[in-house]
């Protein structure tokens, strides 16, 4: 969110920092259904320009607390299924063997003093041939071009067809 609202303007994202806490604050999330002020502070808070309502200003009681923490646990709970059913459904089984060869994810970071912008970067580095399987899940690779050998976990690899 600070990233969309600062374009251009790095030196001065620190100011801006109170209202996206605020903002953060005072959103209701997916995950539980609630804000975070709601559960903390038990009850909604008033933004600038609000009106004050007295009914907002008071505490909620313990009853409602205890429901409304035991709501937040039971929307975070069906909301951790729903995320595991979107993952697998989209996750497919890749069958890599010694011998393939593969792209390896890269995790680039962004840097100003060098004009490089992360967004912009490669997503994958080419090409890497499969030597061993170290584990279920993790693989040496060797370099094609430079013949440097690394180890790589599965969900960073995709075959090159």
């Amino acid at each position: 969110m600070l990233c969309c609202f600062v374009k251009g303007y790095d030196s001065a994202w620190d100011v801006h920092v109170p209202e996206f806490i605020f903002a953060l604050n005072s959103f209701v999330h997916d995950a539980t259904g609630f804000s975070p002020a709601e559960l903390f502070l038990h009850r909604k808070i008033v933004g600038p320009g609000e009106w004050v309502d007295d009914t907002l200003a008071k505490p909620l009681w313990s009853s409602s607390v205890e429901s409304m923490f035991t709501s937040a646990r039971n929307n975070m709970q069906q909301q951790a299924n729903r995320n595991k059913r979107e993952y697998d459904r989209k996750r497919q089984d890749v069958k890599l063997h010694v011998g393939c060869k593969v792209l390896l994810k890269l995790h680039a970071l962004s840097n100003l003093k060098k004009h490089f912008s992360a967004k912009l970067a490669p997503r994958w580095r080419s090409p890497y041939l499969i030597l061993q399987q170290s584990s279920p899940v993790a693989f040496v690779l060797q370099d094609v071009e430079t013949k440097e050998k690394r180890i790589a976990h599965v969900d960073q690899l995709k075959l090159v067809s």
